[in-house]
């Protein structure tokens, strides 16, 4: 029995508090990131080899019953996964994770969020992301540090937020909305409906900034002729919904 019990679990009852598994549990907020190395897959590797564990008979109470109510039988050669093993598995899930990050699927939603954040001012959230992505495993010994350091719930917050497609400035156009109203008449109501219409408030969700633009902003085209400055929704469209406006 001494193979299942004794001084030998207590390092991997310790492992969980380690730094490299504190920072995979970290990484392990990190939303829609998928590895082969995952702390789900160590914790059940942790789990098997704690389960194993036994304090029952001494092998001198074997030699009459041979047979361990945990399972093992006397002369079997019990055998747990060495703890050096499970630690390479952790490095290779913060290793994984970390350069999973810098694939074009992850950059793609994160790279226009971090954008997003610098040009409504949140230069501290996009720094802390920037931060995390610019690591590089190769760094070393002091990758662990490195990323110990960077991996703060900011920057887990804000790359789960890219992840989530929160859209961090919307633009509105100021032409299209003048050019439903102008030299025209409506009620309180139908001036509402049509301002709602406008703005598209389904996607604007708490938190994001509506940037307005509109005529002789850097990189629109040619002004259009006063006769051909329509909205981008037909006005036959807007009255559908608001009624006819006096013209």
């Amino acid at each position: 029995m001494k193979a299942r019990s004794g001084d030998q679990f207590i390092p991997y009852e310790k492992l969980r508090q380690s730094r490299r598994y504190q920072l995979l549990s970290r990484l392990d907020q990190l939303e829609m990131v998928s590895v082969q190395h995952n702390r789900s897959s160590v914790d059940r590797t942790l789990t098997a080899v704690l389960m194993s564990q036994c304090n029952g008979p001494s092998p001198d109470a074997l030699q009459s019953n041979p047979i361990c109510s945990c399972g093992f039988h006397l002369g079997e050669e019990a055998t747990i996964q060495p703890i050096r093993e499970i630690e390479k598995s952790i490095d290779l899930g913060i290793r994984e994770t970390v350069e999973a990050l810098k694939a074009s699927t992850y950059q793609e939603k994160i790279l226009p969020y971090l954008v997003g954040l610098e040009e409504v001012g949140e230069k501290d959230k996009a720094s802390a992301i920037r931060r995390v992505l610019a690591l590089s495993p190769s760094a070393g010994e002091t990758f662990l540090s490195q990323l110990e350091e960077v991996l703060n719930p900011l920057a887990i917050q804000g790359i789960n937020e890219a992840f989530r497609g929160r859209v961090v400035v919307v633009r509105r156009d100021l032409d299209q909305l003048y050019g439903v109203l102008i030299h025209r008449k409506y009620s309180l109501a139908q001036v509402r409906k049509i301002f709602l219409q406008w703005l598209k408030k389904e996607e604007i969700s708490e938190g994001t900034f509506v940037q307005f633009i509109g005529q002789g902003e850097p990189g629109r085209e040619a002004p259009q002729a006063e006769d051909d400055r329509r909205p981008s929704f037909p006005l036959s469209e807007e009255r559908k919904f608001c009624g006819r406006g006096e013209g």
